[in-house]
């Protein structure tokens, strides 16, 4: 028996196959379907954005390797829900507990951080959705970060 020539349907003159003086026209439609312009200028876009995000992922489970294990809790609380972070790495020294939600503190090396991580997130938490964020921390046994925000109905967020 004899195996089909995947090459043929492109010769063929049968119904329905494209003859060769069709075939730039038939390409020239399928681009002008796919939006060709948006698509040259979107692809690589994304493939960066997603290239970013994997690096992303890799720095923070890097990072994470610094403060042991780490668990993640959430439940229900009244009108709230509630979110517990919590690992079992170094803690928080007593003298600058007050100072981890200043923006720019940090106690990495020049260029090793920018200290911005919790000052943000206290803002969104806090002044964006009207949440708390607190903790707890015992030098050498962990520290546990626990957010609470509020439910209600989805408002939107003025631009």
């Amino acid at each position: 028996m004899r195996r089909a020539r995947p090459r043929r349907a492109l010769r063929s003159t049968e119904a329905g196959a494209l003859s060769w003086a069709e075939r730039p026209q038939r390409q020239a439609q399928a681009l002008a379907k796919a939006d060709a312009d948006f698509l040259v200028d979107e692809v690589p876009l994304a493939a960066t954005q997603a290239a970013e995000g994997i690096q992303r992922v890799v720095t923070i489970v890097q990072a994470m390797r610094a403060f042991g294990k780490i668990t993640v809790r959430t439940w229900a609380e009244c009108a709230s829900v509630v979110i517990e972070v919590a690992d079992t790495g170094a803690g928080i020294p007593p003298e600058i507990a007050h100072r981890v939600f200043e923006p720019f503190f940090t106690t990495k090396e020049v260029g090793a951080g920018t200290g911005q991580g919790l000052s943000l997130a206290h803002g969104l938490v806090h002044k964006r959705h009207g949440g708390t964020i607190s903790f707890v921390s015992e030098p050498g046994l962990g520290t546990t970060f626990t957010i609470g925000l509020p439910v209600e109905e989805a408002k939107a967020i003025p631009e």
